[in-house]
């Protein structure tokens, strides 16, 4: 309720994708969480969903980009700029514009799937 009351809200641009990560972001950096390795809550994810699929398209990639720089911007004028969330987060994008890891990583996701397919794992 007091995250309501401070006004925080979902962003009219994030209506189509990330928008719950939006709006955690925004909460996240306004108020004190309490983090756990237990699962208190559900996340419902499909199969068509942006974050449920393996979509790696370049229009994924950019949905993607726009939302780390949303955070990246409420965490910086949340007085985040430094701290581990910052340069995690500065990582992550990092990654993301860069080919050469963008290519490592789709190299080790085929590479999984064979591992797991050959150790008849789930989800391979």
């Amino acid at each position: 309720r007091d995250v309501f009351a401070d006004g925080i809200a979902f962003e009219d641009e994030f209506r189509e994708h990330y928008e719950d990560q939006v709006f955690l972001a925004k909460v996240f950096a306004r108020h004190p969480v309490y983090v756990s390795d237990r699962c208190w809550g559900k996340y419902r994810q499909h199969h068509e969903s942006t974050t449920g699929g393996d979509d790696h398209s370049a229009r994924a990639k950019r949905w993607r980009l726009r939302d780390l720089k949303w955070v990246a911007g409420e965490l910086e004028s949340n007085g985040y700029r430094g701290t581990p969330v910052w340069r995690t987060l500065k990582l992550e994008q990092w990654m993301l514009g860069n080919r050469r890891v963008e290519r490592l990583i789709e190299w080790l996701r085929l590479w999984k799937r064979r591992v797991w397919k050959v150790l008849g794992v789930a989800n391979a």
